[in-house]
């Protein structure tokens, strides 16, 4: 039988459409891949009844349900009580390590912890308790009512920190056992979908397995589900494609492409300051930059338009990591320069077009962002 799973948000501000639910995709795909069918998405106010109502319904169509949001210190976080009564009134316990790694939280702030924050500490009884890395609400999973319920915090990066460090080998386990066909997936960056799809259907010819694509510019994902009865027969399809996609792959089986440059960021962050120098994106590629460096605390200056490049035969300032990207004629050249160590690399696919198409242009920008930010990650990760 598969394993079907329920994903339910609560919050306001994401069942009123004041932001998009970004948490359910990203889950939903993490799911997907470890073969568990996604059965619903659902979103609710911070509001009981709507909670209540949305995890009978998502009970009665899937053996687990994925809750995210309303962990937090205030008033309308509540979602752990409302599953506490929906799971048959269960009892709150308080958890004491909890509270004590909220109060050196805040004590590295030197602040002390507001009383408010213990009502994060509490958890039905019977739960398994899931450390949160990235912030101070951890989450929790109790079985109830013939499911399995996880509870996970709504902001992004402690919802991820949570599904790699505790929940991504469960479900693949579970996955494995549900008898759904295994997704195979590769993030290909820089080729037109129907060139990409040519070669494939090429090299897949007479396998018999299904194949898909999604083209999220710039990156074409390609997809290919084995069930798990033929995975002998399927491997030497695997390999040859696998091998055909190595020059343009950026990441394989749903993995981020950017986990050399944030376990690096994560490494360095209390040492690093980084200075961007930038004369071709427009800014692109130092938007997705600060996106990544921003949650790390880590210093970061730039020049985004038309910048001098600095001088290499001049020694840099020691604690500043130098980026820089220039036009050549080539295309785009991506240089490091850390400590008096510079390394450099020519980004493929970003000679800039013509000044008069600007769709091409901003394309041409998009693809040259993302070759920069996988590029400079391969760096970051071989730093002394």
């Amino acid at each position: 039988m598969n394993a079907s799973a329920a994903i339910i948000a609560i919050g306001t501000e994401v069942s009123s459409g004041e932001i998009i639910n970004s948490n359910a995709s990203w889950l939903a795909g993490k799911l997907d891949a470890a073969g568990i069918s996604v059965a619903l998405h659902l979103a609710v106010p911070d509001e009981e009844s709507p909670i209540q109502d949305a995890l009978g319904f998502a009970a009665a169509r899937a053996s687990h349900i994925l809750t995210i949001g309303g962990l937090g210190p205030t008033t309308d976080d509540f979602t752990r009580d409302v599953i506490a009564r929906w799971s048959g009134g269960l009892e709150m316990d308080f958890d004491p390590p909890s509270w004590e790694r909220i109060a050196e939280r805040f004590q590295r702030l030197g602040r002390s912890a507001p009383e408010s924050n213990k009502q994060q500490c509490y958890f039905p009884r019977g739960s398994k308790i899931l450390f949160n890395s990235e912030g101070s609400a951890n989450a929790f999973s109790l079985s109830a009512r013939g499911v399995e319920l996880t509870a996970l915090p709504g902001p992004p990066r402690e919802m991820q920190a949570i599904w790699n460090d505790h929940l991504a080998a469960r479900f693949s386990s579970v996955g494995e056992q549900s008898g759904k066909p295994k997704l195979h997936t590769w993030a290909c960056l820089g080729v037109p979908e129907s060139t990409l799809a040519e070669q494939v259907e090429a090299l897949m010819k007479g396998s018999g397995l299904q194949l898909g694509y999604r083209a999220s510019a710039p990156v074409v994902h390609v997809k290919v589900w084995v069930p798990l009865d033929c995975a002998a027969q399927a491997r030497p399809f695997l390999e040859k494609l696998d091998q055909a996609l190595d020059a343009v792959c950026i990441a394989r089986n749903g993995q981020d492409p950017l986990t050399n440059m944030k376990e690096a960021l994560i490494r360095r962050r209390t040492e690093l300051k980084l200075k961007l120098f930038d004369e071709v994106t427009a800014g692109i590629f130092a938007g997705r930059l600060a996106d990544l460096l921003r949650p790390q605390g880590i210093p970061f200056v730039m020049n985004t338009f038309h910048a001098v490049q600095p001088r290499h035969d001049q020694p840099s300032e020691a604690d500043w990591l130098e980026v820089a990207l220039t036009a050549t004629t080539e295309g785009t050249r991506l240089t490091v320069r850390n400590k008096g160590r510079i390394s450099s690399s020519n980004l493929p696919g970003s000679v800039m077009p013509a000044a008069s198409d600007a769709l091409q242009i901003n394309r041409t920008r998009l693809l040259t962002t993302e070759h920069a930010l996988y590029a400079l990650g391969k760096a970051l990760s071989g730093l002394p």
